[in-house]
């Protein structure tokens, strides 16, 4: 069961898999030349957990399918997931706020939405993920 934590430093976040612990550096303060290749990730990022709640929603409705298709490492996976998204949502949010330009903050302000919707998306998805693996919810947040 998968845990993820909060790291020894505001910006590290830990993934303990119960037999793994990986640790996750965040950027502080990357440089918002950076904003085109994040934006096509979050997108991306987006349709994918979009598209993978809505076929785990689907086959629960399957007695047994859940079960017999979950792994712990789709378990593992939508936790570090959430943890990037965190790193994401503080880099959009710095940038954000050193922005003068208005349209770029109601840009960025969509893209820190996409950010809440994956994270809700992510959360579906490893409620029935550990569901379906025994797992405890409360190690998932």
């Amino acid at each position: 069961m998968p845990i993820l934590s909060p790291g020894p430093g505001p910006d590290t976040l830990v993934v303990d898999t119960g037999k793994d612990v990986e640790r996750i550096e965040l950027a502080l303060s990357p440089s918002i030349a950076g904003l085109p290749r994040i934006t096509k990730v979050l997108v991306q990022m987006h349709r994918d957990t979009k598209t993978q709640r809505a076929t785990l929603e689907k086959a629960r409705e399957t007695p047994g399918l859940i079960e017999h298709v979950a792994t712990r490492d789709m378990l593992t996976a939508y936790c570090a997931q959430r943890a990037d998204l965190r790193g994401y949502h503080r880099m959009l949010t710095t940038w954000s706020a050193a922005s003068p330009e208005p349209e770029m903050k109601a840009g960025i302000g969509r893209f820190l939405l996409a950010v809440d919707e994956i994270e809700d998306d992510s959360k579906a998805v490893l409620g029935v993920l550990a569901a379906a693996l025994g797992a405890p919810r409360s190690a998932l947040s």
